[in-house]
């Protein structure tokens, strides 16, 4: 009887292993470390999101009111996690606390400023407490998993999440980091980052005329672009409200005439761009060189990440850059050449 109830116990626990086994393991987009029930409720909620969509399809009478049901619905998963999002913009992003006057902290800030990279990495670099940045990390990575999770249970559809995370790395140095370095390795940045602002004045002596002429060529060229950009496209926006709405065909010329007019503004800013383009590579080189040799080559990786990793798009500002993209004009190739 004994041995019997010994068999049993032993059949059970092989039972329980072989169906922990057999169970599907989790598979992660960015972040291993997601603990799984989040992850699990996260997918819970694009499947659920899915299911009110295809059901809200049957009412829909139009190819462009079913898409708006897609986009609303969709839309759910990347409204997970409002809450990190406001904390996180409060402690790295546009409403981040300024650092004192006169601290080495708001010294560090402005020379990074001055080679070009955003506030988001500026803020995190020049981080002090090691404890907080590695919170930060903890609740970006663990909200982008979980958004794409959700998104995998609205969607279906996997290689396309991988497509589109593929996308946002070679579009953003800061999400390009995060998700192949940070979100994987949780001392990667306070190792990393914290001798680029504690040592910035030795690297950056190295290099600071070189970094004055690209910060004052750029601010400059950046301000002329936007200008003329700008009363361009107010200068259009007169000429249409002018035209009366009955005469379409006189609307239809008047807007492929402006249609040329600013791809032809556009075409004039590429030089411009090109002047910009090759200060930054000069810089780049000498910083990239000058930060190996203090703070070593993954520190020098990280800042050439951040500043050339979407460089075009952050310098132009979206509008103008979607305003190259639409008028299907190219970058001169001494700002092609600004890769990784």
């Amino acid at each position: 009887m004994q041995s019997s109830r010994v068999v049993l116990v032993v059949l059970v626990a092989v039972v329980v292993a072989t169906t922990a086994q057999m169970r599907p393991k989790l598979q992660r987009f960015i972040f291993a470390n997601a603990d799984d029930q989040l992850v699990l409720q996260g997918r819970q909620v694009g499947e659920n999101e899915r299911l009110n969509y295809l059901e809200s399809l049957q009412h829909a009478q139009s190819e462009d009111e079913k898409m708006e049901l897609y986009v609303k619905h969709l839309s759910k998963c990347s409204n997970i996690g409002q809450d990190v999002s406001q904390w996180l913009d409060a402690s790295i992003g546009s409403q981040a606390e300024k650092p004192r006057e006169n601290t080495h902290e708001s010294h560090s800030q402005k020379v990074l400023k001055m080679i070009g990279l955003d506030d988001v990495s500026i803020n995190f670099f020049t981080q002090k407490n090691t404890r907080k940045m590695r919170e930060i990390i903890q609740a970006a990575c663990l909200k982008n998993e979980i958004q794409f999770q959700c998104a995998l249970g609205f969607l279906q559809d996997r290689e396309k999440i991988l497509n589109d995370i593929e996308n946002m790395k070679n579009n953003d140095g800061n999400v390009k980091l995060m998700f192949e370095n940070e979100c994987a390795r949780p001392e990667f940045a306070p190792n990393v980052y914290s001798c680029i602002a504690d040592k910035v004045d030795q690297w950056s002596g190295q290099c600071s005329k070189i970094i004055d002429v690209y910060n004052q060529t750029r601010v400059a060229v950046n301000t002329q672009m936007l200008q003329t950009y700008v009363d361009t496209l107010s200068e259009i926006e007169n000429r249409l409200a002018q035209i009366p709405e009955e005469n379409a065909a006189l609307m239809r010329k008047e807007i492929q005439d402006s249609q040329m007019i600013m791809g032809g503004i556009i075409s004039q800013m590429v030089n411009l761009e090109a002047f910009k383009c090759r200060h930054f590579s000069q810089m780049s080189r000498c910083i990239n060189s000058a930060l190996t040799e203090v703070c070593g080559s993954e520190s020098a990786h990280a800042v050439e990440i951040s500043l050339k990793v979407g460089y075009l798009r952050r310098e132009r500002g979206d509008d103008l850059h979607e305003q190259f993209f639409d008028s299907e004009i190219e970058p001169h190739r001494a700002c092609q050449a600004i890769s990784v």
